[in-house]
C-alpha cells in the first residue's frame, strides 16, 4: 500500500474546506467558481484522485452541466459537457448518474477502460480501473446540487477509508456550493 498517498488524502479535505468560502453570485456561475477552486485543489493531489469531474444541476434538475475537472482533458469521452438525467442509457452516458441520483448513493464504476477511452491516468503509468459517482446533496432533502465523479487510484485499494475520504470530499463540495448560494442571498 502506498502510505504517501494515504498521508496526502488526509490533507485534501482541509484544502477543499478552505475553498468553501463565500462567492459572488447564486447563479450557476457563482457555484461553478467554487467548484473550479476545488478542482484546482484536487489537481494538486492526483496520486489520490487521478481525475475528478464536477457537474452542477440545471434549474429544472433534468440535466447536469460540467462545471469543473481535474486530471482530465477538455472534450475527452469521460467528461460529457451536459448529462441528461432522464436518459439512463449507459451507452450514451459515461457515468451511472441516473442511478446515483435515484438511489441517493455512491455508484462504483468498474472496468473503466471498457467504458471510456483513454482513461485519465493521473501521475501513474497505470490508469485507474474504477471510479466513484457521488450525488452532491443540496440544502433541500432528496434534491441534488450536482454530482461528482472521482477516479480511484490504481495504487490504492478502494477500501472503507478511501470511500470515507471520497464522501468527505463530496460533503465539502456540497458545503462550498451551499455557502455560495447563501452568500448570494
Amino acid at each position: 500500500m502506498n502510505q504517501e498517498g494515504r498521508r496526502l488524502s488526509l490533507g485534501i479535505p482541509r484544502t477543499v474546506a478552505s475553498s468553501a468560502g463565500p462567492c459572488l453570485r447564486l447563479d450557476f456561475t457563482g457555484a461553478a467558481s467554487r467548484v473550479l477552486d476545488i478542482s484546482r485543489d484536487l489537481a494538486r493531489h492526483a496520486k489520490d484522485v487521478p481525475f475528478a469531474l464536477f457537474y452542477l444541476m440545471d434549474n429544472d434538475s433534468k440535466r447536469a452541466r460540467l462545471a469543473g475537472m481535474a486530471g482530465a482533458e477538455p472534450g475527452a469521452s469521460e467528461n460529457q459537457i451536459v448529462v441528461d438525467l432522464a436518459d439512463a442509457n449507459e451507452i450514451v452516458q459515461s457515468w451511472p448518474v441516473s442511478d446515483a441520483v435515484r438511489s441517493e448513493a455512491m455508484q462504483v464504476v468498474e472496468d473503466l477502460h471498457a467504458r471510456i477511452s483513454p482513461v485519465p491516468c493521473g501521475p501513474w503509468s497505470d490508469p485507474p480501473r474504477s471510479a466513484a459517482v457521488f450525488p452532491i446533496p443540496s440544502s433541500m432533502p432528496h434534491h441534488f446540487a450536482g454530482f461528482l465523479v472521482l477516479g480511484v487510484s490504481s495504487r490504492l485499494p478502494f477500501d472503507d477509508r478511501y470511500r470515507a475520504f471520497f464522501e468527505l470530499v463530496t460533503r465539502q463540495v456540497a458545503t462550498a456550493i451551499a455557502n455560495a448560494q447563501t452568500y448570494a442571498e
